[in-house]
C-alpha cells in the first residue's frame, strides 16, 4: 500500500474557504532574530471602554527557518504563520538563509528575549544542538520541525517519515523499469539532499535499503545536490555526459529533481512520458514547480508533503506544551505519492496541493486536536464500524506463545476477531524462522482474505509476504516489519524512540546519582534481525552516546530470553561489580538482569546507592509486579492487546479496500515505582492485568 490518505477531518478542513480573509502575516525576516518582526497572531477589533480585567499574555513562539530559498519551507513557514494569527500566539521569526553559524545566533537571540517555545527548523543536526541545550538550561521547550537535533532535549520532533520516501521512491523506478524491460533494471542517478541534515540521510538510507534489493539496476551517479537546484543541474549534466543511457533519477527534494529535468531538457533529451527513452525522475515535496512539471510529463513523480499543516500541528504541540499536556516525542506526518496518472484524483484532492494552498493564501486553522501518524487508531478516517463486521478469514502468525507480549498479542487478535465476526486461523512458529514460513505458505494455500504476520525475521519473512502478494492476499504486519514485499500496514510501537527513552531514563536516574550523567551500563540487546531489536538498539545507543561518560561495558544479544540475559548479567557482574545500570531490549531481557542481580546478593532498595537500575521495554505482568517490589526500576510499556484489535480492524478496512496508513506507531507508556498508580498509566492501561 503506497498512498498516504490524510485523516478525513483535516481534509475537510483544507478543503473550506476561510469566513474571512486576514491580512496577509510579514514575511519572515533574513536577520538575526533581533531584528525579526513581531507578528500578533490576532487583531483585537477596536471596542469601547471596559472595565479592565488581567488579560492571558499571548504564548511568545520563537521560529527559527533554515531557509526561505527553498518553496517547501516557504510553506512551512506559512503555516507556522497561519496558525500562530488562528490561536493568537505571539511569534518571533528568524530565517537563517542556509548558515548554520546565522541559525545559531538568532536562536540565542530568541532565548535572551525569553520566548516561551522554540520551533526549530535546523539546518545542520550536529549545528544546532549548542542552542538547544542553551533552550533546555533556560526552560524553553523546544520542537524540531522536518529536520532534527542530534542532541540536547527535544520534546517533540515532527517531520514525514523521510526513510520511508526514501524506500517509495525506490520502489516507484522499480516498478517503472519493470514496465519497461520486464524486470527490475537500469541505470539510475541518485541526487542526495544536504548531508548533515536528518531528512537527507534518512532519504537516503531509505532509497538504497530499497535500490539494493533489485541487483540489476546500477546507480551510476550518487552525489550531494545539497537540495539546490543549479548543483543538481550540473551534477545531471555530467552525468548524462559519463552515462547518456540512464533510466531513473532519484531526486532527495524537487530542486534536485527539477534540476535533472533541466539538464534533460538541455541535452535535448525526450520528456515524453511514452517514449521508450524517457527518464523517470522523482522528486520529494510536492512544490508547485515539480505539480506544474509532471502534468506536463517532464517530471515522473513527486512524494508529496504537506509542509503547511505539519507546519501548524507544530504550533498546536506548542501550545500544548505549554498546557502540560503530553505530546509525542516524534511524529511522522503523512506523505503522498503524486503521479500524472493520479495528480487529479480524489485521493490526491483529499491529500491536498499544499503548493496551490500557499500561492492562494487560503490556509484555513488546524483544528486543536487534529493528529497524523503518531495517533493511535486510523484517526477521523469516519470509518463506518458496522461496515467492519461479518465474515472474513484472517491468517495470523506469531512468532512465539513463550514471551508474555506475544501471548497479549494473539490474545488482542482473537478479541477483535471474534468481536467482528472473523474467522481466525492462527499458526504459532516456537520460534523457528523455517516454520514460520511454512506455515504461513500453508495460510496461502488455505486461501485465508488478509494476513497479519508477527514475523520472527525481517528477512526471513520476505518471501512468503511476495507469495501472498501474487496470491492477492494483503499483508498486514504487527510489532516487527518484513524486509520486503508490499505490506498493507506495519503497525508497531516506535522502537527507536523506546531505545532513545530507556537511555535518558537511565541519564537522568544517573545525574540524581552522581550529579552529572556519569556511570557504567549493561546493554542486553534483542534478538538480531528483528525490527523491533534493531531499532530498539539504534534509539539507545543514538541517545546513551550523547552522555560521554556513561560507559556501556557489555553490549549483547540476549535475544528476548530470560535465561540467556541471566547468563550475560551474570557475567558483566563478575568483570565489572560496580555496574550501576540495565538496558534491557524487552522485559525478558530486563528481568533476567533482576535475577542475576538477585542472585549475586546486591541490593534490589531502590533507596540504596548501589541500587542498579534496570529497565525493560514492554509492560509484562512480571515487570509490573517487579516495579511494584522495586526489583526493577522502569519498563516502557507497549500495549498489545488493542495494538492487535486494531490490526484486525486494518485487516477489514483492506479487505473492503478503504485507504490505511502504511505505518501505525502505536503509543507507549513509561512506567516506573513512582507513576504506576497514576491516572496517566491507568488511562494507558496495564494489559497484562487486564489478560489476567
Amino acid at each position: 500500500m503506497k498512498r498516504f490518505v490524510i485523516p478525513l477531518l483535516i481534509m475537510a478542513l483544507l478543503l473550506m474557504a476561510a469566513c474571512s480573509n486576514p491580512s496577509p502575516a510579514t514575511e519572515a525576516p533574513a536577520q538575526p532574530a533581533k531584528q525579526a518582526t513581531t507578528a500578533p497572531a490576532t487583531q483585537a477589533p477596536a471596542a469601547t471602554e471596559a472595565p479592565k480585567k488581567e488579560e492571558a499574555k499571548p504564548l511568545r513562539i520563537g521560529y527559527s527557518v533554515a531557509t526561505l530559498e527553498n518553496a517547501f519551507f516557504v510553506g512551512m513557514t506559512e503555516g507556522v504563520k497561519a496558525q500562530a494569527k488562528a490561536r493568537g500566539a505571539e511569534l518571533l521569526q528568524a530565517n537563517a538563509n542556509g548558515d548554520a553559524a546565522t541559525q545559531v545566533n538568532q536562536v540565542m537571540d530568541l532565548i535572551t528575549q525569553g520566548v516561551d517555545v522554540l520551533i526549530l527548523n535546523p539546518i545542520n543536526a550536529d549545528g544546532i544542538v549548542p542552542v538547544v541545550k542553551k533552550a533546555n538550561e533556560a526552560g524553553i521547550p523546544v520542537i524540531t520541525l522536518d529536520r532534527g537535533s542530534n542532541g540536547g532535549e527535544v520534546a517533540c520532533f515532527l517531520e514525514t517519515d523521510n526513510v520511508a520516501m526514501g524506500r517509495e521512491a525506490a520502489k516507484y523506478i522499480a516498478e517503472e523499469l519493470t514496465k519497461r524491460y520486464g524486470s527490475p533494471k537500469g541505470k539510475v542517478v541518485d541526487l542526495q539532499g544536504l548531508r548533515g541534515t536528518t531528512a537527507a540521510e534518512s532519504r537516503e538510507k531509505g532509497f538504497m535499503d530499497e535500490i539494493s534489493k533489485y541487483p540489476d539496476i546500477k546507480v551510476v551517479v550518487s552525489q550531494a545536490a545539497d537540495f539546490n537546484q543549479e548543483k543538481a543541474l550540473n551534477i545531471m549534466q555530467n552525468a548524462l555526459q559519463a552515462h547518456p543511457d540512464i533510466d531513473a533519477v532519484f531526486g532527495a527534494n524537487d530542486d534536485n529533481a527539477m534540476g535533472a529535468v533541466k539538464a534533460i531538457e538541455q541535452a535535448g533529451l525526450s520528456t515524453d512520458p511514452s517514449s521508450d527513452k524517457y527518464i523517470y525522475v522523482i522528486g520529494i515535496d510536492g512544490t508547485a514547480q515539480a505539480i506544474d512539471a509532471i502534468r506536463a510529463g517532464k517530471l515522473a513523480a513527486t512524494i508529496s508533503q504537506n509542509p503547511v499543516t505539519m507546519a501548524q500541528k507544530a504550533v498546536n504541540i506548542a501550545y500544548d506544551i505549554k498546557a502540560g499536556k503530553p505530546v509525542e516525542a516524534h511524529i511522522l506526518w503523512p506523505h503522498q505519492l503524486i503521479t500524472k496518472d493520479n495528480i487529479d484524483s480524489p485521493e490526491v484532492k483529499a491529500y491536498g496541493l499544499w503548493s496551490e494552498m500557499v500561492k492562494t493564501g487560503n490556509i484555513p486553522p488546524l483544528p486543536e486536536d487534529a493528529g497524523a501518524a503518531a495517533a493511535p487508531a486510523q484517526e477521523a478516517q469516519e470509518v463506518n464500524e458496522a461496515d467492519l463486521k461479518g465474515p472474513l478469514t484472517i491468517g495470523y502468525s506469531v512468532a512465539t506463545l513463550e514471551n508474555a507480549f506475544f501471548v497479549g498479542m494473539t490474545e488482542g487478535v482473537k478479541q477483535g476477531a471474534e468481536e467482528r465476526g472473523a474467522t481466525l486461523k492462527i499458526a504459532n512458529a516456537n520460534g523457528d524462522a523455517a516454520t514460520q514460513v511454512n506455515q504461513v505458505m500453508d495460510l496461502i494455500t488455505q486461501g485465508v482474505d488478509v494476513l497479519i504476520l508477527n514475523p520472527i525475521n525481517a528477512d526471513g519473512i520476505v518471501p512468503v509476504v511476495k507469495k501472498a502478494n501474487e496470491a492477492g492476499i494483503p499483508v498486514i504486519t504487527l510489532d516487527r516489519g518484513s524486509n520486503g514485499g508490499e505490506v498493507a500496514c506495519f503497525l508497531e510501537t516506535d522502537n527507536v524512540a523506546m531505545g532513545r527513552e530507556a537511555a535518558k531514563y537511565i541519564a537522568e536516574e544517573l545525574t540524581k546519582r552522581y550529579g552529572s550523567p556519569k556511570g557504567k551500563v549493561v546493554d542486553l540487546q534483542g534478538l538480531r534481525g528483528t525490527t523491533a531489536a534493531e531499532s530498539r538498539e539504534k534509539g539507545f545507543m543514538d541517545e546513551i552516546s550523547k552522555y560521554p561518560d556513561i560507559k556501556v561495558v557489555v553490549s549483547q544479544a540476549a535475544d528476548f530470553n530470560q535465561e540467556k540475559a541471566l547468563n550475560i548479567m551474570q557475567n558483566a557482574l563478575q568483570a565489572h561489580p560496580d555496574i550501576d545500570a540495565v538496558f534491557g531490549a524487552n522485559d525478558d531481557n530486563a528481568m533476567g538482569a533482576v535475577k542475576a542481580i538477585e542472585q549475586a546478593g546486591l541490593s534490589t532498595d531502590p533507596s540504596s546507592d548501589k541500587y542498579i537500575y534496570v529497565i525493560g521495554i514492554d509492560g509484562t505482568a512480571q515487570a509490573i509486579d517487579a516495579i511494584r517490589a522495586g526489583k526493577l526500576a522502569a519498563t516502557i510499556s507497549q500495549n498489545p492487546l488493542t495494538m492487535a484489535k486494531e490490526a484486525v480492524k486494518i485487516a477489514y478496512m483492506v479487505h473492503a479496500g478503504l485507504p490505511v496508513k502504511p505505518h501505525i506507531l502505536w503509543p507507549h507508556q513509561l512506567i516506573t515505582k513512582d507513576n504506576i498508580d497514576s491516572p496517566e498509566v491507568k488511562a494507558y492501561g496495564l494489559w497484562s492485568e487486564e489478560i489476567k
